[in-house]
């Protein structure tokens, strides 16, 4: 059993839980990565957590940086987060792993009340991608300007995803997957779903 302060550099809260290891192995850079289960956390606890944990906001150039990390469920709650967002913001992706249904609406929301911020997307998951060829609102009114797609190596049974820019892929439908090696044996890679499903997104403007 172990006792966690998990916290970020730019959030004053911290959160302090009981949880228990139940997995561990050596990480690449040479430490330990674990698995917990966390110990009766209170709905209210659930909530910080996913605050701390999904997203990290840091102000860039010419527009407010957003990495949000994670899943986004029934109890993902966004609102915390639009009350930090002004002006010109970038959205990056790539580390949301998994959508539901739920998820899916509560983020409509959140982009919905959006209304004074001028939004994009980079480097979207393969999930988010997926979800937004299937509901264009989950893009509300931005654009997709890169995202992730999903290769395999029939020669050396390994999975890939490739970051693709949207506007190399404006061409007229149906959209041809850009060709790649494998980075292991460099063998054609094979694009990893129906294409036309997952480019869907390309073909939608942005939403009211």
């Amino acid at each position: 059993e172990v006792r966690l302060r998990i916290f970020r550099a730019d959030d004053e809260r911290a959160a302090v839980v009981r949880a228990r290891v139940v997995w561990q192995r050596p990480d690449e850079g040479g430490g330990l990565a674990m698995g917990v289960e966390f110990f009766d956390l209170l709905p209210e606890m659930q909530r910080m957590l996913g605050d701390l944990a999904l997203w990290d906001v840091h102000q860039g150039e010419e527009s407010l940086q957003v990495v949000l990390h994670g899943d986004f469920t029934e109890i993902t709650d966004f609102d915390p987060l639009r009350q930090r967002l002004a002006g010109n913001v970038e959205f990056d992706l790539s580390s949301v792993r998994y959508l539901n249904s739920s998820g899916v609406r509560n983020w409509i929301a959140f982009l919905r009340l959006l209304k004074e911020v001028d939004y994009s997307f980079v480097r979207c998951s393969v999930a988010f991608t997926s979800q937004a060829g299937m509901v264009p609102a989950v893009v509300g009114k931005g654009h997709i300007d890169s995202f992730l797609a999903p290769y395999h190596c029939d020669e050396c049974d390994r999975s890939e995803e490739r970051l693709l820019q949207t506007a190399a892929l404006t061409t007229p439908a149906p959209v041809i997957p850009p060709r790649f090696r494998c980075g292991q044996c460099g063998g054609e890679l094979a694009f990893d779903d129906v294409a036309e499903r997952y480019f869907a997104f390309l073909e939608h403007g942005p939403q009211k």
